[in-house]
């Protein structure tokens, strides 16, 4: 579900940086003229989010995984690929030309330590061949890159309910949404072990 609204809004942007009218919810309208003054490094992001999404999902297919560990490595190969094509854009988005100013810069440069670091202990299990661990920092990461989903429903709602100024409600949402999509994947790993036990 969470992904749906990641790959729409990615979607969305590109279609509006492109000048095909997606129906624009009036919330977003006030972000776009970033997104337009900055073509090449909103088309790198959009794309590697679209390609982040897709592959998340043939990535943690158990399916892929047993019948082909060829096609699983190279999908992953994909899928780091795109995580760094995401991050590093993102990171540029949120430093360069944030929406918000410097409370953008504050959470967007905690939210990219973090993707990095899980990112990271991602990498470093896979070559040390701790394939569990792999996964379950492969986990965390894809969970954390899709509170920008979450980030996206928050200040939706928000804006729909209006609380608060729009500006702090997109602050506070990416300051919510990090924290509740850590929380999410860490009970749900919490869960998948208590059942493999």
């Amino acid at each position: 579900m969470i992904s749906l609204v990641g790959l729409k809004a990615c979607l969305y942007h590109l279609l509006k940086l492109y000048r095909v009218d997606p129906r624009i919810p009036k919330v977003y309208a006030l972000h776009l003229q970033n997104y337009e003054n900055h073509p090449l490094i909103t088309n790198v992001h959009l794309i590697g989010g679209i390609l982040f999404i897709l592959l998340m999902g043939l990535q943690f297919s158990k399916t892929i995984r047993k019948k082909s560990q060829r096609i699983h490595n190279l999908l992953g190969s994909l899928f780091i690929l795109s995580s760094f094509l995401l991050i590093f854009s993102g990171f540029y988005i949120g430093i360069y030309f944030p929406f918000a100013g410097i409370s953008e810069q504050i959470p967007m440069l905690l939210f990219s330590l973090i993707f990095i670091f899980y990112l990271y202990k991602a990498l470093f299990n896979l070559f040390k061949k701790e394939f569990k661990l792999h996964s379950i920092w492969m986990l965390r990461s894809s969970a954390l890159a899709l509170s920008v989903a979450t980030q996206r429903i928050l200040v939706t709602s928000f804006s729909i309910l209006k609380i608060g100024e729009h500006r702090e409600m997109f602050v506070f949402s990416i300051y919510l949404s990090i924290i509740i999509n850590i929380i999410i994947s860490e009970i749900y790993l919490k869960l998948s072990k208590k059942n493999e036990n």
